[in-house]
């Protein structure tokens, strides 16, 4: 969408046989398209453009729908509704009205729950809240405060039968009993930055590398230890 428009690429989504791919128009209007891809005829078709001045970091699949987070292009922290979309579908997003709406972070647990992380409010970066459906039918739980207001929540990823938390200056885990275990060994408060972890992924082997701010990374073992890592 959008002639004559640049495209900058923010996130993909899987879901079944679909491939979702949600950009941001950087050149034009600010506003984020989604798009699926055409596997008959290889090209990307785009299935919606959103009104606000948005991005989407990347679809969750939850259910028969895809979740998108959406984050203000400005200056990312501005507070947008998260909105869903049914896997097949080619109609404009719904756009989330329950409380709360403004999660930046998702991810889904082996009990059949979608967690959302991080609200843009100062003071509510370090929430978590789980949800059997959080589409406006549904509702979210009562919040679960991860560490402190100090530093706030930068990743979410599934992990194990909970989540696995990234922030500013720590690791934690959440499991599907409640229970929150801080992984810092003692270096991790100590190595404090900004974007600590905002980059991370979960491997097929049950680890998740997950990148410092300021250089390196660290490589997590589905018990709970991680390990410095580099590029020889």
């Amino acid at each position: 969408g959008g002639t004559g428009s640049t495209k900058g690429a923010q996130g993909f989504g899987g879901t079944g046989t679909n491939l979702w791919h949600f950009v941001d128009i950087v050149s034009g209007p600010d506003r984020g398209e989604g798009f699926t891809w055409d596997f008959t005829n290889r090209n990307w078709v785009s299935r919606w453009t959103d009104n606000e001045s948005v991005f989407y970091p990347g679809g969750v699949l939850f259910g028969a729908n895809i979740f998108l987070p959406r984050w203000g292009i400005s200056d990312n922290t501005s507070a947008f509704a998260y909105e869903y979309q049914t896997i097949a579908g080619t109609a404009a997003p719904t756009t989330a009205t329950i409380t709360p709406n403004d999660l930046y972070f998702m991810a889904v647990s082996a009990d059949n729950r979608l967690w959302g992380a991080y609200r843009p409010t100062a003071g509510q970066r370090h929430y978590i809240y789980s949800s059997t459906d959080p589409t406006n039918s549904g509702s979210w739980s009562g919040l679960t405060e991860i560490g402190d207001s100090s530093a706030d929540i930068t990743n979410l990823l599934s992990w194990g039968d909970g989540v696995l938390i990234f922030k500013q200056d720590g690791i934690y885990t959440l499991d599907i009993r409640g229970d929150v275990i801080n992984l810092d060994n003692g270096n991790i408060r100590g190595r404090f930055h900004t974007d600590n972890f905002r980059a991370a992924v979960a491997m097929p082997n049950g680890h998740a590398l997950a990148a410092w701010g300021d250089a390196g990374m660290i490589d997590i073992s589905p018990d709970g230890t991680y390990r410095e890592v580099g590029f020889p």
